[in-house]
């Protein structure tokens, strides 16, 4: 099944959460929202894991009403699903009524364009829009690279853009609630909105143009395949690295001016950043700043190729300075620094075998042999080795006997059984900036007679 364009909105009440931003677009959700928040777990138990083209509404009295246009083969059909409470939140599949109704092509292509449209205009703006007793509607796209774009408006505006386009999509799903089969009235409106937003100019700095021209993430120098990406320290996303330990410009603070850079730099075969080098930025503030994080960063575990060797590769980020969002990760930085006086923080973690330690004890006994000369000996023997595990690549050094058996044959092995493990990924030190740490790690090696 293939589905085409994606809108997904999202209503409920809610208390005021900030300030009053009146934008005429969307916003978008970056470093306020993750898409993982919006829906997911509904998504996943009715509709299409991934969808490309799908509208939520859900109301204060928590009635969810949704839809969604697909296209199987050459046929062309809405999906609606009227349910109660947070699907959003539940783990479990959910039953609910649903309903289908036939689409064409047209129709198809008409809100897929229209939907892409609407998101390719949502504005990166300070903070959120949320107000008292209204509503908050969430969009969402998936691209060509299936990366799902989210944004938000909360309680259009009659007249405006945003509202006329939250009114089709709550006019399609009463249309499909009625089975309804004449749908010119509706291409005729998605038109005429798709027309409008079609003249609506690109907002450079408050929609940024790497959208759609610059790749983000990981790109490799050369076109080799991967055994195992690159990994930063510490951060499962590394923009909240970013985030984290951004020093705002103070100038662009005083104005409370926003802007946003995108740097590329290339990860060595050591892990280490270097070459970093600006594709776009809308400030000279925003670029020094980024590139100062960039080249202050700890260093990564570099990329290796299918035959094991280390491969230099690019990566490149895009790093929003939004002033709203400032304020808030300084008040939370501050909260979270008065409840450390409180607590007792272990600030390491330890290193840890691909898999974990019942995949290290599984690994050492497939490759252990038990010396065939002591077989029907009955002699069960433990050596007890303890190695190195290299920061820039988890590799192990030093591999020594601390504790042997004072049978060589039993120590020996043990060491060349030890000497075949892959890569760790090494511990990592939290204190102040996540980093990984050389350390040495103690494993017992159990010997147990096969002839007993």
């Amino acid at each position: 099944m293939r589905i085409i364009g994606f809108l997904f909105v999202y209503l409920f009440s809610l208390a005021d959460l900030g300030a009053q931003v009146k934008d005429r677009y969307l916003e978008l959700t970056h470093d306020t929202l993750s898409a993982e928040m919006v829906g997911t777990n509904f998504l996943r138990t009715t509709f299409s894991s991934a969808p490309q083209a799908f509208f939520m509404n859900k109301d204060c009295m928590d009635d969810c009403k949704a839809w969604e246009i697909e296209q199987l083969d050459d046929i062309y059909r809405f999906k609606a699903i009227e349910g109660h409470r947070l699907f959003h939140y539940s783990t479990d599949r959910l039953s609910a009524k649903t309903m289908e109704a036939p689409a064409d092509r047209e129709l198809y292509d008409l809100l897929s364009n229209l939907f892409r449209r609407a998101l390719l205009l949502a504005e990166d703006v300070d903070g959120y829009s949320l107000g008292l007793d209204g509503y908050i509607c969430y969009f969402a796209s998936t691209d060509t690279c299936g990366k799902v774009n989210v944004a938000l408006k909360w309680a259009p505006e009659a007249g405006s853009l945003c509202r006329e386009l939250t009114d089709l999509g709550d006019s399609v799903y009463s249309r499909i609630v009625r089975n309804e089969t004449d749908w010119a009235l509706t291409k005729q409106a998605a038109a005429a909105l798709l027309e409008k937003l079609e003249k609506e100019p690109v907002d450079t700095v408050r929609n940024p143009v790497y959208r759609g021209i610059w790749q983000l993430g990981l790109q490799l120098k050369n076109p080799v395949e991967l055994s195992e990406v690159p990994q930063f320290p510490g951060f499962v996303d590394i923009e909240k690295y970013f985030y984290d330990k951004m020093e705002y410009p103070v100038d662009m603070l005083k104005a409370n001016r926003g802007g946003y850079a995108v740097c590329q730099f290339t990860i060595d075969t050591m892990g280490m950043a270097k070459d970093v080098f600006t594709l776009e930025s809308s400030e000279p503030a925003c670029e020094k700043e980024v590139k100062r994080l960039i080249n202050t960063m700890s260093h990564w575990l570099p990329a290796y190729d299918k035959a094991g060797k280390r491969v230099e590769c690019m990566y490149a980020v895009y790093v929003s300075f939004r002033p709203q969002h400032h304020y808030t990760r300084q008040k939370i930085r501050e909260a979270w620094d008065k409840q450390k006086e409180q607590l007792f923080i272990d600030y390491e973690s330890m290193p840890e075998f691909p898999g974990g330690s019942a995949a290290c004890l599984e690994f050492i006994r497939k490759h252990l042999q038990y010396p065939s000369s002591y077989i029907g000996s009955n002699k069960n023997v433990r050596v007890t080795c303890t190695f190195t595990i290299n920061t820039y690549g988890g590799e192990l050094e030093d591999i020594e006997v601390v504790r042997g058996s004072n049978i060589p044959a039993f120590d020996e092995e043990a060491l060349r059984v030890l000497r075949l493990m892959p890569r760790w990924k090494p511990a990592v030190g939290y204190y102040q900036q996540p980093r990984f740490m050389k350390c040495r790690y103690t494993v017992p090696v159990i010997f147990t007679d096969p002839g007993k």
